[in-house]
């Protein structure tokens, strides 16, 4: 059975519409590991830094914590 010539056309057409959408999809997955990679290091860093605070004696905000009320 033969497409007709517009039926090919649209065919044709929705298929490189999917490859886009495949690229830009598989863009944004690469975006979102990154992210997740980036927010997992700041919040390793927010640890490490309250972490060090409550040793020394600082609150997250750089003040002695004996004075705080």
């Amino acid at each position: 059975m033969e497409l007709d010539p517009q039926n090919e056309d649209l065919r044709r057409q929705i298929e490189q519409q999917g490859k886009k959408m495949e690229e830009q999809l598989t863009g944004c997955s690469r975006d979102v590991a990154t992210l997740h990679t980036l927010h997992t290091k700041v919040l390793d860093g927010l640890m490490i830094s309250d972490a060090t605070s409550k040793e020394d004696g600082t609150d997250t905000a750089g003040k002695n914590s004996a004075n705080a009320v």
